[in-house]
């Protein structure tokens, strides 16, 4: 994850502030299976940039391969 673009280099995750959902949108599913085959997740990690709160946002293959990836402002989870 820390690879993919618009990572930001100075986050800090929060205890606790990681959501794991299965993606059961079957449109999406197949285009994320298109990339590997398996059951996708879709990740929720709150964190800091500095003094700014973010999440990132993404799809996480089994293997653990980042689709999608966004930060966005605030929490999600917290």
């Amino acid at each position: 994850m820390k690879a993919a673009p618009g990572y930001p280099s100075r986050f800090e995750a929060v205890e606790k502030g990681t959501t794991r959902n299965k993606v059961s949108n079957k449109e999406l599913l197949e285009k994320l299976r298109k990339v590997e085959r398996g059951s996708w997740l879709k990740v929720y990690k709150d964190g800091w940039v500095g003094e700014k709160k973010v999440s990132l946002h993404y799809f996480e293959s089994p293997s653990g391969k980042v689709f999608d990836f966004k930060v966005k402002p605030g929490w999600s989870n917290l």
